[in-house]
């Protein structure tokens, strides 16, 4: 059993294997895979390695490795077929398993493999999804990826966060009624745009900043811009120049920025915001609507059909609170000079920051690339449908539910798989409007380091 990250990025399941060593000689996970020198497993007698063959002079074993490549860095691995098993669903895949043997991916903290669910194969190039295809060392061989959803034939699935508990991961279930078809080719990938800042309508009290115009695409360019929704990042990461206008604006219509602004003319808007976005303990307690009184960001998004869908976020959505340690500064005679160090005290305050991160990820044929990170799935059941063509995504206002309240109507044992679901709530816009909601007053709190996204920005969209 592994804790794997479910990765809407990648295509295969990957589980270290016990021969996986750091380079400090600590194994690559506490759990692995474990697999005797014949090539069986003990523990699994579904299991068989792919390739393996025999040298007539040395009687060594070789196996063929495949390089993966993600945004992180790079993994090296052996195929494998084995009975694969999520929550209730399984399903023999054949060659579908990859058992990692080198890793040199940038992640912190622990990392048991990854359940990729991905875009399906395009049948008509099944290996040039990325633009080249995945080279064993004899360049003659070729690894077709196998995705989990498509042995176990799940056409749709759906991914959600709770806030204090556990989110959901649901397969199956009802297609939504409101789908955007995927433009990317690599990546589940929306046509993006911009963002209309305070009312969805665009009257009065709303601003347009003025970037990812539709009618505005370069040469060659399919869209101005382009989105990609990601679980796996915390915040959501755009172009600096972009993030620097949509913070003007938000200045412009939230009265505290806006009269700070006009008191310190020569400090950027976008700057004054995070400001006083940073010393949000010292405000936020005494307004009654706390991060409402923010105006909303509504996000334009577009499916490869001309369809588009707004998606928008509250305040509360878009700003994240931490906690930092707090610091005092104490003069220093150095050397006949007086300098102020700066000092720990030992204390933490309450710091909020936009839920926002600088990423320069420009493609030729969609534009600069927006990564739709976590508060999206805290807002929206995001669902991901493979059988669409093309394969399709959707954002549904129903809340997200949890697995265990699910437990007794669709049976099964879900011990250990809180995350996972087959259950599925979906309701249309006009129920989901007809719910009435405690719009949250206060920040998302953020432990730990930013989870980034694990993207290759050298590839298109």
């Amino acid at each position: 059993m592994f804790d794997v990250v479910a990765d809407t990025g990648s295509d295969s399941v990957i589980v270290p294997s016990c021969a996986c060593v750091l380079k400090d000689g600590q194994l690559c996970s506490e759990r692995c895979f474990k697999m005797a020198k014949d090539g069986t497993s003990a523990l699994s007698s579904t299991f068989s390695l792919s390739g393996r063959q025999v040298d007539s002079v040395t009687m060594e074993t070789k196996v063929p490795i495949v390089v993966l490549t993600f945004g992180s860095g790079r993994i090296a691995a052996e195929i494998a077929t084995d009975l694969v098993q999520v929550g209730n669903v399984k399903a023999k895949m054949n060659d579908g398993v990859l058992l990692m043997v080198q890793r040199e991916l940038r992640i912190s903290g622990p990392f048991e493999g990854i359940l990729g669910l991905g875009l399906p194969k395009r049948k008509s190039k099944p290996t040039d999804r990325f633009g080249s295809p995945f080279h064993l060392p004899d360049p003659s061989l070729r690894y077709e990826m196998h995705g989990f959803l498509e042995s176990v034939g799940v056409s749709h699935f759906s991914m959600c966060f709770n806030d204090g508990k556990d989110g959901v991961l649901r397969l199956g279930g009802p297609k939504p009624a409101v789908s955007l078809g995927s433009v990317g080719r690599a990546h589940w990938g929306l046509e993006f745009k911009g963002i209309t800042v305070g009312g969805a309508d665009g009257g009065h009290h709303s601003l347009r900043p003025t970037f990812c115009d539709p009618t505005k695409k370069g040469p060659g360019q399919e869209t101005a811009c382009g989105a990609i929704p990601d679980s796996g990042t915390t915040v959501t990461m755009a172009p600096a120049a972009h993030l620097e206008l949509m913070f003007n604006s938000i200045c412009l219509l939230w009265k505290p920025c806006r009269i700070e602004s006009e008191l310190t003319p020569t400090k950027a808007k976008s700057a004054v915001l995070q400001s006083l976005l940073l010393e949000c303990g010292s405000w936020m307690g005494n307004s009654s609507s706390g991060l409402n009184v923010l105006p909303e960001l509504h996000f334009h998004l577009g499916g490869a059909e001309g369809n588009s869908q707004v998606v928008s976020l509250p305040g509360s959505a878009y700003v994240i609170e931490m906690m930092e340690d707090e610091v005092r500064y104490v003069r220093k005679h150095l050397a006949g000079f007086t300098i102020e160090v700066p000092t720990l005290t030992g204390k933490t305050r309450k710091v909020c920051a936009p839920a926002f991160g600088e990423m320069d990820y420009n493609t030729e044929r969609n534009g600069p690339v927006w990564i739709l990170g976590t508060p999206f799935f805290y807002e929206r059941q995001v669902g991901y449908n493979l059988q669409s063509d093309p394969p399709s995504i959707s954002f549904s206002s129903s809340p997200c539910g949890e697995c265990a309240a699910e437990k007794g109507r669709h049976g099964g044992d879900r011990k250990g798989t809180s995350f996972l679901s087959q259950g599925v709530e979906m309701m249309s816009s006009s129920e989901a409007s007809m719910m009435p909601r405690s719009p949250r007053t206060t920040p998302r709190h953020v432990k730990g380091p930013l989870r980034l996204p694990h993207i290759d920005i050298t590839e298109p969209l």
